[in-house]
């Protein structure tokens, strides 16, 4: 459920600030970039306010000449740990809206960049976004905890202004964290009324749509796109002709490292140019036409499991109404962008997520996406009971690791897990995905016999102009 759906505001799309999932955090990024070209209201001084709190690290840092023991490098880890702020409902969490935050690991990662930006002749950072450039660790998600965390309070009151016109319900919270006093050099407590999500118990922060992207504005891959196209001689030189072929992030920061000119210029660049929030009216990521056609699928074609046996025939049930949605009800468009190309896995993934999340909620089964059985990562993990779970594996045909996938990893995570029944679901995108599928019942047959697993293999023809049900 979105935020206004459950405080019943009426047209949220005409609101100034972003309309959050309370179940589950929208993979967007408050961007510093963004609060920098356009300070306003509860925001006005923001960009002082982050310059200030890394002046303070980057003079304890100082202090401290990198020894890890040193009373100023501790105080510097403290100013620098940044918990997810979860309250806003954004970012790369997996499942819910409680991922790991930046933490004590990536507080390090941000001490040892601003350490190696010092030995670089630095003295602090005008966006201090620029520590991406020197150290490994550090990345969208980082930015944006800490942005949110230095801005908590301004937050919190922006917050509070856009819900009382809406007699939005507040409650009072209180947190140990919820700015950082320069003038006393540590974090501040404090308490604020804030709308509680129901999901989960906690306060709700919104955030202004023209503040949110889908990356950060700097960030390394854009860095090396602007050397690329004002230093293509220098990469060539420095790292060869073939670069191109295998950029990493170490190659990005050595890069940044070298040649000072280059991130110079690049920031001086990002000042003077333009940048744009995430279009959500256009919302090419799909975030909110995935959450409506979900809803109102779910709506429509309602699915029940009342009791630890109907767990089954519910999980088929569910993959097939999604099966049916995208071949015979004009889905499969959601599944293309507008240039003409398919969109990737972990697109297909997000919409099938939203369609099995509505239908788990509502009947009190637990669902858990990217959960780690031991032998990595399996895309969804379902459990009524402990002796009714489900494991589905969602891949696109074209997948070079398609089979291996059936054969070797949905096993492996159900002998992991101690699960008996697993759901290989495949989405088709052209006929070609069609040639690769022809002996898939009869493989998947094959395997569920030889290792005793009851695997169920569901073809999604998503297609533009769908084949016929026959040739699967």
């Amino acid at each position: 459920m979105k935020f206004s759906d459950i405080f019943e505001i009426d047209d949220p799309k005409d609101e100034e600030w972003f309309d959050p999932l309370l179940t589950l955090d929208t993979k967007l990024f408050i961007d510093p970039f963004l609060i920098y070209d356009n300070e306003h209201d509860e925001f006005l001084g923001s960009h002082d306010e982050i310059v200030g709190l890394f002046d303070d690290a980057f003079s304890l840092i100082a202090k401290s000449d990198g020894n890890k023991n040193n009373r100023n490098w501790k105080k510097a880890l403290n100013i620098l740990l940044f918990p997810e702020v979860e309250e806003i409902c954004l970012g790369y969490t997996s499942a819910g809206t409680n991922g790991s935050g930046t933490g004590l690991k990536t507080a390090k990662s941000i001490a040892m960049g601003i350490h190696a930006a010092i030995q670089r002749g630095r003295r602090n950072f005008e966006h201090f976004e620029e520590v991406q450039l020197f150290q490994l660790g550090v990345g969208p998600d980082s930015i944006s905890d800490a942005t949110a965390n230095i801005l908590f309070k301004r937050l919190a009151d922006y917050t509070k202004r856009q819900c009382e016109p809406h007699n939005v319900k507040l409650t009072k919270f209180t947190f140990k964290r919820c700015y950082y006093s320069k003038q006393e050099g540590r974090w501040i407590s404090g308490t604020f009324e804030l709308p509680k999500n129901p999901y989960n118990n906690k306060p709700i922060l919104l955030v202004p749509k023209h503040y949110l992207g889908k990356l950060p504005s700097l960030n390394a891959d854009d860095y090396w796109g602007f050397c690329s196209d004002n230093y293509p001689d220098l990469l060539a030189e420095a790292f060869g002709d073939d670069i191109l072929k295998k950029v990493t992030k170490e190659t990005i920061i050595d890069l940044a490292n070298k040649y000072p000119d280059t991130r110079e210029a690049y920031l001086k660049y990002l000042e003077t140019i333009t940048k744009a929030s995430y279009d959500f009216v256009k919302d090419e990521l799909g975030f909110y036409k995935f959450w409506e056609v979900a809803h109102g699928f779910v709506e429509k074609y309602v699915l029940s499991c009342n009791a630890p046996e109907d767990f089954d025939t519910f999980i088929l049930s569910l993959i097939e109404n999604f099966q049916n949605y995208i071949e015979n009800q004009g889905g499969w468009r959601l599944l293309w962008n507008d240039n003409g190309k398919a969109k990737n896995e972990a697109t297909v993934q997000a919409l099938f997520y939203m369609f099995v999340k509505q239908y788990c909620y509502s009947n009190r089964i637990v669902i858990s996406k990217e959960a780690n059985v031991g032998r990595g990562p399996v895309d969804f993990k379902l459990s009524a009971t402990v002796d009714k779970q489900a494991l589905i594996e969602v891949k696109l045909a074209r997948n070079s690791k398609f089979w291996k996938g059936l054969s070797s990893q949905l096993p492996k995570y159900l002998q992991a897990e101690q699960i008996k029944t697993g759901y290989f679901l495949i989405v088709l995108y052209t006929e070609k995905d069609f040639k690769r599928l022809l002996d898939l019942e009869t493989r998947t047959k094959d395997i569920s016999e030889q290792l005793g697993y009851d695997i169920k293999s569901i073809a999604v023809d998503a297609t533009k102009s769908p084949l016929s049900a026959s040739l699967l």
